[in-house]
């Protein structure tokens, strides 16, 4: 399944695995849970039916705050204002730690900058 594959391509990715996962569609728990045993911090939409509306006033709020620099427990708080039904797994991992810094293309191995989590890890492939 979904969840199996990703994590099957994350353990392969070592320090550049994904750390974080936002699953914004309707009942998504069972993918969260799943996604949670493999992933250091799982986003997911609750296990409630949520609009269109909801997902993206949410999304936007988290990633605008990751954007900034603030921690993931700071954007996800806020971001929970507008969305109380989102939740957030991070069974071995200080979501309060958790921010994006930028890293020059040579860090990253590719030819351009992007987003990594404090540490070091790339946040996308």
């Amino acid at each position: 399944d979904l969840a199996d594959a990703i994590l099957a391509v994350n353990t392969e990715l070592g320090a550049r695995r994904i750390r974080l996962v936002v699953a914004t569609a309707s009942m998504s728990g069972e993918l969260a849970r799943s996604l949670s045993e493999g992933i250091d911090f799982v986003v997911w939409n609750g296990d409630v039916p949520g609009g269109d509306d909801s997902a993206i006033d949410f999304s936007s709020t988290l990633f605008r705050g990751l954007g900034h620099g603030l921690s993931l427990l700071a954007c996800f708080k806020a971001a929970r204002l507008s969305s109380k039904h989102f939740q957030l797994l991070s069974p071995r991992f200080d979501p309060q730690q958790f921010v994006l810094q930028w890293a020059p293309p040579e860090a990253r191995g590719r030819s351009e900058s992007g987003p990594v989590a404090a540490g070091g890890s790339t946040l996308s492939g």
